[in-house]
């Protein structure tokens, strides 16, 4: 009988975490597709192009659209048996806490196992493979965007002009290039009697990049801090605008290694794969992956032990304090990262510390759930 009610328990989980998975994964989508709809507009962009673009992003969300799936699909789950007095009557036939649970658990180890899975390999291609078709548009209609006496400012931080473009945008005369800084400490003013754009060719793995190769100019540099100017003088200089990691507003250099890439660079002793790398934003990306299967336990558990409250008087707004605990979870974990990135706290502390806290939390109340009345 036992087992019967476990098989009901998961079929009737399954229904409400994949509807979940779509929902969360299209919401995420929607900020992403405002950002590259202006690239696909009028680039004569095939309609499978658009739909590889869309599959690529749409994985590299599953980490994070799963977890909150099944905290939201085990609340619902449970409210819904507990309203219908199903679980009254799994309980009325002996069955512990811990049967009720385990149906979840099992789905929860396997739904940790699959995160972990893509976290591995999987996801890191597809960003990277996002990237490189994204950085090959955007090449595309940079060179047919960049006109005669028109400034051109898609590259953010960027201002280019040039007096004269022929053949079709790939070689530019009497060129300016204006360059903020980002942390606005210093700027850079570029002049060139001539540029021509080179496009390097990649690998599946590697990034494309597009250059301005300048020729007979000078660089003149300006430090806002200490009012100081530099001058150069150049015959040949490459002025990188589309390159590995310059493609602002979709997924960052890290993200698109693989665990074992990761694993790699963070500890010591690979002195030539760590150089020019930022440490602390590899370690934060590797132990983040690894932490999402732990969150997808831990959001179950925590539905569990706040969805099967639901019902009368102080329990009637359990799924509330859900969502305020899960709420407060992730301001802490995004609080810590910043923190992270400037070097205060130590990036395994920040993923694991949250994570370690929300265990307590959903253990402290998974033991006072009131199994007598």
């Amino acid at each position: 009988m036992f087992k019967v009610a476990q098989r009901y328990i998961a079929y009737n989980f399954l229904p409400p975490f994949l509807a979940s998975c779509i929902f969360f994964v299209m919401f995420l989508l929607t900020f992403q597709l405002f950002k590259i709809t202006r690239i696909i507009i009028n680039k004569g962009v095939e309609f499978s192009v658009i739909l590889e673009l869309i599959g690529h992003i749409a994985i590299s969300f599953f980490p994070m659209a799963i977890p909150l799936s099944a905290l939201v699909a085990t609340i619902y789950t449970f409210n819904k048996l507990c309203e219908d007095s199903e679980i009254m009557a799994m309980r009325s036939f002996g069955m512990s806490k811990f049967q009720l649970f385990q149906p979840l658990l099992i789905l929860g180890i396997l739904i940790s196992l699959v995160v972990f899975s893509l976290n591995m390999n999987i996801i890191p291609f597809s960003k990277k493979q996002f990237k490189n078709q994204i950085i090959k548009l955007t090449s595309r209609g940079m060179i047919t965007d960049i006109k005669t006496g028109h400034f051109f400012t898609d590259i953010p931080n960027v201002t280019l002009f040039a007096e004269n473009v022929e053949k079709k945008g790939e070689l530019l005369k009497n060129v300016f290039i204006h360059i903020k800084d980002r942390n606005k400490k210093s700027e850079r003013v570029i002049f060139a009697k001539k540029g021509v754009l080179i496009r390097s060719k990649s690998s599946d793995w590697e990034v494309a990049s597009l250059r301005l190769h300048l020729s007979d100019g000078n660089i003149i540099k300006t430090f806002n801090e200490k009012n100081d100017i530099e001058k150069i003088l150049y015959k040949e200089y490459e002025f990188p605008l589309v390159s590995v990691g310059e493609t602002p507003g979709f997924v960052t250099k890290d993200s698109m290694r693989t665990s074992y890439e990761l694993f790699r660079i963070i500890f010591p002793g690979n002195e030539k794969i760590r150089k020019g790398v930022k440490i602390l934003r590899a370690k934060l990306e590797f132990w983040a992956r690894l932490n999402a299967p732990l969150q997808c336990l831990l959001f179950i558990l925590l539905g569990f032990c706040f969805g099967i409250q639901k019902g009368r008087g102080k329990s009637k707004n359990t799924s509330a304090m859900a969502m305020l605990i899960l709420t407060a979870y992730y301001i802490l974990f995004f609080a810590g990262v910043s923190f992270a990135k400037k070097g205060l706290i130590p990036p395994s502390a920040t993923i694991f510390v949250p994570t370690f806290l929300l265990a307590a939390i959903s253990l402290h109340f998974y033991r006072k759930l009131d199994w007598v009345n």
